[in-house]
């Protein structure tokens, strides 16, 4: 018989919400509103 899911607090559910599930993804993580999109440039160029 499995074992019954662990009980979430607020914190983890909202972070589960956004995706971040491990401790690199919440390091990794950068909200769309610091994401700088007027100058795309490739790789390349980079």
């Amino acid at each position: 018989m499995a074992a019954p899911p662990p009980k979430l607090n607020p914190a983890q559910k909202a972070l589960l919400k956004m995706g971040l599930r491990r401790d690199i993804d919440l390091a990794l993580h950068l909200p769309l509103r610091y994401e700088d999109e007027t100058r795309i440039a490739r790789l390349a160029d980079a």
